[in-house]
Formats: C-alpha cells, structure tokens, sequence
C-alpha cells in the first residue's frame, strides 16, 4: 500500500475545518429544500478562495520539500551529476543550463536550486503550468505528470480567479455546495494519489 505525504493530512484537516465553517449550514440547507434552496454566494466564495490557497501552499510545501532533498543530498556528497537528474530537470524547468565542468557545477547546483525557491516564493497558482513546475521540484519525472489531475486544478484555479476578481453576486461559475464539496474531495483524492 502507498504511503500518503507527510504534509497530506494537514491539507485535509484544514479543509475540513473551511467546509465546517463555509458549508456545513448550506449543504443541511440544500438537502433538506434542494429545489428552493438559496445559497449563499459570500459563503461559497469564501471556501473556494480558501481551499485554493490550501492547495496552492500545499503544492508549494511539497516543491520545497524536493528541493531541499536535492540540497541535502548534494551536501552530504551525492554530487555526480548522475545522482543529480532531479537537479537537472529543476534546471530545465527553469530554463537554465547547467556546467559540468567541476569547476562550475556546484556554483550552477546551488543557483539552481536558489532559483527553484525564489520561484515556489513567487509562486501565484496551481493551474497546468504551476502545477507541472511544482511537480518537478517535488521529484516527478516529466512523463509522471498527472495531466488529468493539472486539466482539474487549472479548472479550479480559473474558478477561484472568477471569484476572486469580481463581485460575487456576478460570478456565473458557482455550484450547489454539495458540488462545490465533491469537486474539492476529487482534488483531494488526486493529490493523495498523485503524491503516494
């Protein structure tokens, strides 16, 4: 059986906090009148918006995570380049290209991963292009890629931009809390999945 990440059951319990707090009153709400049931749009945006963030931080945390691994690694002698393909493909990413020659390459090492945490600080998302970044830094091949789970969280991260950049009574792209939930646990389930 695969082991779930470390900073995995964090997540979920922080979601749970923000459904209890968000959508809890408005899924008894839907169940109990689902025709004439009216949510509340504040409440909805407020859980979509937050849930981004957690998911965005916890993408950020696990990139972290890899790239530190790299680090220590490299630190404590694993300093072949052929030890070091997850720095060449953080390199890649970064569209750097990386020296050999050992005079360079531990300077190129280290600006590389210096590079890959500047780039997880500045970091503003989980769409396809974040997320296949992210992913690398964490320690995922190219071809590990979850295109499935990246087409899902792009989708919630336009989502979460339609209601982070206008007033929510205009947003045209809210679900019935209960959708917004099952939308949440299948992004759950991915991540747990993805990073087992």
């Amino acid at each position: 059986m695969a082991t779930i990440c470390n900073l995995f059951p964090a997540l979920e319990r922080r979601i749970e906090v923000l459904k209890d707090k968000f959508l809890k009153d408005q899924l008894e709400l839907e169940l109990d009148d689902p025709l004439g049931f009216e949510p509340d749009l504040d409440k909805l945006a407020a859980f979509r918006l937050l849930v981004h963030a957690e998911f965005e931080e916890y993408l950020e945390n696990k990139a972290k995570e890899g790239i530190e691994a790299i680090r220590t690694a490299f630190k404590a002698g694993a300093t072949a380049v052929g030890a070091n393909i997850p720095i060449l493909l953080v390199a890649a990413a970064l569209g750097k290209v990386l020296r050999f020659d050992h005079a360079f390459w531990a300077i190129d090492v280290e600006q590389s991963i210096t590079e890959a945490l500047d780039w997880i600080a500045k970091n503003n998302g989980i769409k396809e292009g974040s997320f296949s970044k992210l992913s690398t830094f964490s320690g995922k091949m190219p071809d590990e890629v979850d295109t499935g789970l990246a087409a899902s969280l792009t989708s919630y991260g336009k989502s979460r931009g339609d209601v982070a950049h206008r007033s929510v009574s205009r947003v045209r792209t809210f679900s019935a809390p209960s959708a917004e939930v099952k939308t949440v646990e299948e992004l759950l389930a991915g991540l747990c999945t993805y990073f087992s």
